[in-house]
């Protein structure tokens, strides 16, 4: 058994929009994780309210199991108590935002997959969204392709992988720009992962995806890409850490011919070029994204020390 869990928070137009989206073919059991509002908020509480009242409008599965919050643990803490309470239950799961719509091939996809790499213990994950264009993939003779980059939105794991996640950023921290250069290619890459490490490792940002690519990368870890992306992802918009627009556009919800996936199952391949795509193009692994990368953590810096300042002066 494989449930299907939505992370979820305040957005109730984009919950209802991925529970909609999952269609005539449910999960047998979906798990639906709501971060609590925050205290003494008035529209916050009414937002999450109405994600709940979402959620009890309908059967949308055989099985629906909720785990809403009362009180608000924040982006990590809640992402990070769902994922593990879910695989403490079930073993494995498939994990979406609610700011996806699902396609019709992804719970199949990502099932499949599940089952036939559950022993493959240096893959870490299988993901269900790719960014990189259809002119920039893999030629359609395989289905899927092996990458050293997860995706946060549309993913699934085992509990087994899951439970090596480190929250303390153990490797992340202390990882040379050397050793960091030989697992993603390149020195200027290094310097912006080692950024992204410190932002997370000061709480600059509030992010288990940061630590997760570190657990994975410590374990020298996988994973697996569909050649089409299977989701569209809706949330760039209105994402609670978004803060620029992305340089691509996101992808429609593509079709793979089922024998690719089903029938010829071996044929994954990891190509230079998508993986530069995504380098460039998603983790910013450039001198501009380096750049980049500072100036926001000097700002973020400020932006704490100015809070807790306010705090002290309360």
């Amino acid at each position: 058994m494989t449930p299907l869990l939505i992370l979820g928070y305040n957005r109730p137009e984009k919950l209802i929009q991925i529970l909609k989206s999952i269609g005539p073919n449910p999960p047998e059991v979906l798990v639906v994780a709501l971060d609590g509002p925050i205290k003494n908020e008035a529209s916050d509480e009414l937002k999450v309210a109405q994600c709940i009242a979402h959620v009890k409008s309908e059967n949308w599965a055989p099985t629906v199991v909720t785990r809403f919050r009362t009180e608000h643990l924040g982006l990590r803490s809640a992402v990070t108590d769902a994922i593990t309470w879910t695989m403490n239950e079930y073993g494995r799961a498939i994990i979406v935002e609610d700011d996806v719509i699902i396609g019709p091939q992804f719970l199949e996809y990502m099932t499949f997959m599940l089952d036939k790499h559950e022993n493959d213990f240096y893959v870490a994950q299988i993901n269900g969204y790719s960014q990189v264009p259809p002119s920039s993939s893999t030629p359609l003779a395989t289905a899927s392709r092996y990458s050293k980059y997860p995706t946060s939105c549309a993913w699934a794991t085992w509990k087994s992988r899951w439970n090596e996640y480190d929250d303390n950023l153990t490797w992340g921290r202390s990882v040379s720009i050397k050793s960091l250069s030989e697992q993603v290619g390149s020195v200027i890459g290094a310097i912006k992962w080692k950024i992204n490490f410190d932002d997370a490792a000061k709480s600059r940002v509030d992010s288990w995806a940061i630590r997760w690519v570190s657990t994975i990368w410590s374990n020298n870890w996988m994973t697996i890409y569909p050649n089409q992306n299977l989701v569209y992802h809706d949330g760039r918009k209105d994402g609670t850490h978004t803060r620029t627009q992305p340089k691509w556009v996101e992808n429609k919800i593509g079709h793979i011919a089922e024998k690719l996936w089903k029938m010829n199952t071996d044929l994954i391949s990891q190509t230079n070029h998508q993986e530069k795509w995504l380098k460039r193009n998603v983790f910013r692994e450039t001198l501009y994204g380096v750049i980049r990368g500072c100036v926001a953590s000097l700002l973020l810096q400020c932006i704490l020390k100015w809070n807790s300042l306010r705090k002290k002066d309360v």
